[in-house]
């Protein structure tokens, strides 16, 4: 996990160069015909989203059984962590 005394500069670089990468092919698909609606809001089971770009689930053992779908302490630094960033 990054944090907590680690040094992972250079894999949280490569990590957010890659991200940049993803981010600017999703910005030129937005402008393509085939995908109008990318970035406009869309509302699921009454939960309104900002638009349809999501964040899937991680990984599958970060919840105590697939069934509750409750998380892991690691689970819960992991996307602690993430929001943290913005992302």
């Amino acid at each position: 996990m990054w944090g907590h005394g680690s040094d992972c500069s250079g894999e949280r670089d490569h990590l957010l160069d890659t991200l940049i990468k993803i981010v600017n092919n999703i910005a030129m698909s937005v402008k393509h015909p085939d995908c109008p609606t990318l970035l406009s809001p869309w509302s699921i089971r009454g939960q309104e989203l900002r638009n349809r770009v999501v964040f899937p689930p991680t990984c599958p053992t970060w919840v105590d059984n697939p069934w509750s779908g409750r998380f892991t302490d690691q689970a819960v630094a992991y996307y602690r962590e993430r929001a943290a960033w913005g992302w």
